[in-house]
């Protein structure tokens, strides 16, 4: 399946409108995080929150580039190679 990439701001676009209707004074802040601003992998958006966590509180660059360390994965390729048999092989004469 393939869809668009376009931001999920629907909560956050709710929320704004919340805030405009309410007092200001009850909600400190409101940020958008994640697949608010861009879709990405997962882990891009695990990242994106665990580095709002860790700057709660605190002033953070949102237009700083978001970076992570990934994993190398090495895949075993024995397992997915087959044989095939002798009328199927092709003839390269």
């Amino acid at each position: 399946m393939v869809t668009a990439r376009l931001p999920r701001r629907s909560l956050y676009d709710a929320l704004t409108e919340r805030l405009a209707q309410t007092n200001p004074a009850e909600i400190k802040s409101l940020t958008r995080i994640g697949d608010c601003i861009a879709p990405g992998t997962i882990a891009a958006a695990v990242f994106s929150g665990r580095r709002y966590a860790e700057g709660l509180d605190m002033r953070v660059d949102d237009d700083a580039i978001l970076t992570f360390q990934t994993e190398p994965v090495a895949l075993d390729h024995t397992s997915t190679k087959r044989s095939l048999p002798a009328a199927e092989s092709p003839s390269f004469e």
